[in-house]
């Protein structure tokens, strides 16, 4: 299945004709991979947590969009254009943001 979704993805990301949609798709991925990560660590710390449980809540929390997000929206007739955008925005974004979350939530 993992397979199928990546020649999917392949496929619409072929098919994707103008940028359009990168606008709502980097805003939707900043809201995803920087915002709530921040307000769950910044919670996570006046809460006493630390360590390693702190970096795993606040790395699972800054994943970028999974290809289940393009495999609904095939299936239900949504947006494919912005599915697909939004998963090469946040993953593009995920080599930005993964140092910066180790850095400000050391182990």
């Amino acid at each position: 299945m993992v397979m199928l979704s990546l020649v999917l993805m392949g496929m619409r990301l072929q098919q994707l004709r103008s940028w359009s949609r990168v606008q709502p798709a980097l805003i939707a991925s900043l809201i995803r991979m920087v915002i709530a990560p921040a307000v769950i660590g910044g919670l996570l710390t006046l809460l006493g947590f630390g360590g390693a449980p702190r970096l795993v809540i606040v790395l699972q929390a800054a994943m970028p969009s999974a290809f289940a997000t393009l495999v609904l929206a095939e299936t239900f007739d949504l947006d494919r254009d912005l599915a697909v955008t939004c998963l090469g925005v946040s993953s593009t974004l995920l080599l930005l943001t993964l140092p910066v979350w180790l850095g400000i939530f050391p182990v």
